[in-house]
């Protein structure tokens, strides 16, 4: 298919075709010939070349010689490459496959940037790559961590409060990943054997009792003694154990508790 700047007139194009170029000597007693010279021109040159870029232009292939700006880097300069260009971004719009970087904020509607707005205005900079638990992530990595603190998250948020209820026989261990009394976070019922800040050696079963993470209370029972411990932590700061009950002062039987018993003395009626 021919190009449309063949169709292009240049001065050479009316080459002994035109008027101009008639010799003086040769126009006299020529009439017919001096006629036909006149039309020579747009006959023979504008003519052909008028009807054939014509006939280019609405041709199938037209778009292909026309030139234009191209819309991506190193795209066709064509209309017809434009065209061709535009229409598989259309396709892959109708599928989902948008091309990246083509939706730009200036396209959102203001209602939306709002909306985007506000999901984005968390503080996500946590380098360790973690959700704070205020940002309803866990703030950790490993699954012993992330329980830890859940449950020493503040009141409010929904958690914590009865963690260690139940779960894994109320290991702290296996709760806060840490087999210390200082982390049976608060509220919830936990077990340990030879942990970390206990009254005594052994097994000991408990429960914290919470206003907050810095205001708590804890009693555990030793599993072997059953002596029976109390101790708070305020400010952040845990006091010493206090053995309220030791197993010298507990009567078990089934009979019903005397009207007067000894000072101090605690009694279970076992039933069934």
């Amino acid at each position: 298919m021919a190009e449309l700047k063949n169709y292009k007139i240049a001065d050479a194009d009316f080459a002994q075709k035109d008027i101009t170029s008639i010799e003086e000597n040769v126009v006299s007693g020529q009439a017919d010939w001096l006629k036909k010279q006149f039309d020579k021109a747009s006959k023979e040159v504008i003519a052909p070349r008028l009807n054939g870029l014509i006939d280019q232009l609405e041709s199938e292939q037209a778009a292909d010689n026309l030139g234009a700006e191209a819309l991506a880097p190193d795209g066709a300069q064509t209309v017809g490459g434009q065209l061709r260009y535009l229409n598989e971004q259309l396709k892959k719009a109708v599928v989902g496959q948008i091309p990246d970087a083509s939706i730009t904020q200036d396209k959102l509607s203001e209602q939306f940037q709002a909306v985007l707005a506000a999901k984005l205005s968390g503080d996500f900079s946590n380098a360790t790559g973690t959700l704070a638990v205020a940002n309803g992530g866990t703030g950790a990595t490993a699954a012993a961590a992330a329980r830890q603190n859940l449950g020493a998250a503040p009141s409010g948020y929904g958690i914590g409060e009865n963690l260690g209820r139940g779960a894994e026989n109320g290991s702290i261990e296996m709760l806060t990943g840490h087999n210390d009394w200082d982390w049976a976070a608060p509220g919830g019922f936990y077990s340990a054997n030879n942990a970390a800040n206990a009254p005594a050696t052994g097994w000991f079963v408990g429960v914290t009792m919470a206003l907050d993470s810095n205001y708590y209370a804890q009693i555990v029972s030793s599993v072997s003694t059953h002596d029976l411990y109390y101790r708070v932590r305020t400010d952040g700061v845990f006091l010493p154990w206090k053995k309220i009950i030791t197993s010298a002062l507990m009567t078990y039987g089934t009979d019903e508790p005397p009207a007067s018993g000894t000072p101090g003395s605690i009694y279970f009626k076992i039933v069934g």
